[in-house]
């Protein structure tokens, strides 16, 4: 089943419909879903599909040249195979006037194993594609290849494409697509441990209980998902233990990496390399606080991955009670007691792409042009604090607090977040609450008369 993408696919046929040639870069983290889009996109076009892999130049162009011979109805001894050239040239000669899509995927692989193949590539495209009908789709992992390959200035290929699309795990309102069925209460704790990952969300059963899910699912040391986050890193991170230290400290929260305390590992790398390789895997990013205030804010670090920051918090340090078997005992007494710490903090996220989503229908009382968190000093407070909502528009701005919490959210937590905003230098203030329980009468009584405070409760997100 094909979910989502919808944008993308909109864009690949709009691209698609014009005359000529196309170079269309497709990238993303694996596991993504960049290998379903392509093959939704191309099930009804006429289309030769090519995926590299980890074998040898050698290996790799003969298999090519089979791929292409069959696919022309060729004598593979007639055209020639000698380089990656003579394979592109034998498909432009042999597509005629007619649109055809070639896609070439994993092109990650090429980096190591393939040296040649970047510039034939670009020969090809410019003597023998450029006069073709030929629809040219590149995909690879978002690892930093891909961009500094096709989207860097200084490459030579940089230039050549006529779009790209960079793919996005899926959105918390995408996600519900997997789940339809399920409550908003439910589709949040699935989209909090699994995270928009596609690859993630099919290993569940959603006819099961969640506990049972996760036993059978991520629980299982046979099942996928069990080692999925280690696995995934170590093809790419010569020093796993050092990566699991600070993703371990990320999944508790944000954090400021410049201050963690070990500054070398073994291999000699030094922290800021090791933070720019986990960005380039898109596992975590640089944030900057939003917002204009009294005192500088902080920057910090975010594990992105809800996956990861599920399995790194309740995994990867108890991985010695699952090889004695103590499933139930991890879930009933740590899963159970910290998951709503888990979830509050997507549940921030959450919260935010339901005002992106009100924002973008012109329904708040201003549209608002960034969005995100503040952390900093508060002087007010005279203290740390952050404020986990703040979208912001010239003198205009919306201060958020998120509760998720078994427990109704009290008048008090909205009067801390106007007092907590008082560090944000803007003439107009507007303040909402997202609470997963509702809220005591006292809060529905204050913002009754005013139109500067808003109040949202879990099932006004289960509108979209």
């Amino acid at each position: 089943m094909f979910v989502g993408r919808n944008f993308e696919l909109e864009q690949l046929n709009k691209l698609y419909s014009r005359e000529g040639f196309q170079l269309i870069i497709l990238y993303g983290r694996r596991k993504v879903g960049k290998s379903s889009l392509i093959k939704e996109f191309i099930k009804d076009k006429y289309s030769l599909y090519y995926g590299l892999d980890e074998n040898t130049e050698e290996a790799s162009m003969e298999n090519f040249h089979k791929l292409i011979c069959n696919f022309f109805n060729l004598d593979e001894e007639s055209p020639p195979a000698n380089s990656w050239e003579d394979c592109l040239k034998t498909i432009a000669d042999n597509s005629g006037n007619k649109k055809l899509v070639l896609v070439l995927e994993e092109l990650s692989y090429i980096d190591q194993n393939t040296p040649l193949f970047l510039s034939q590539l670009k020969k090809a495209i410019e003597i023998f594609f450029k006069k073709s009908q030929i629809f040219l789709i590149i995909s690879g992992s978002a690892n930093g290849f891909m961009e500094k390959t096709f989207l860097n200035p200084k490459s030579s290929l940089y230039g050549l494409q006529t779009a790209q699309f960079k793919i996005e795990p899926f959105s918390f309102f995408e996600c519900s697509q997997f789940f339809p069925h399920l409550s908003i209460e439910e589709k949040v704790i699935y989209y909090s441990t699994l995270g928009g990952i596609p690859q993630y969300l099919i290993q569940f059963d959603y006819s099961k209980d969640y506990e049972s899910n996760l036993m059978e699912f991520i629980l299982n040391k046979s099942s996928y998902l069990y080692n999925e986050p280690e696995n995934y890193l170590k093809a790419q991170i010569e020093d796993l233990n050092f990566a699991n230290r600070i993703l371990s400290l990320l999944s508790k929260g944000d954090y400021n990496l410049e201050r963690f305390h070990n500054k070398k590992v073994t291999t000699g790398e030094d922290l800021t390399l090791m933070i720019k390789k986990l960005e380039n895997l898109n596992i975590i990013s640089r944030r900057r606080s939003v917002g204009k205030s009294i005192v500088s804010p902080w920057t910090f670090n975010r594990l992105e991955d809800n996956f990861f920051r599920f399995w790194y918090r309740f995994v990867y340090k108890n991985r010695g009670l699952i090889d004695m078997n103590m499933i139930s005992y991890l879930i009933q007494n740590k899963i159970r007691r910290d998951l709503n710490s888990h979830i509050g903090y997507v549940f921030e996220e959450i919260s935010m792409e339901f005002l992106k989503r009100l924002n973008a229908e012109y329904k708040l009382p201003f549209v608002f042009e960034t969005i995100g968190s503040w952390i900093g000093y508060n002087p007010t407070l005279r203290k740390p604090s952050q404020l986990d909502i703040v979208a912001t528009s010239y003198d205009k701005v919306i201060v958020g607090e998120c509760k998720w919490s078994q427990s109704l959210t009290s008048l008090e937590v909205l009067e801390n977040l106007v007092k907590k905003s008082e560090t944000l230098k803007y003439k107009n203030k507007y303040y909402c609450l997202f609470s997963k329980a509702g809220y005591e009468q006292k809060v529905y009584d204050y913002v009754k008369n005013k139109d500067n405070f808003f109040i949202f409760t879990l099932q006004d997100l289960d509108i979209f």
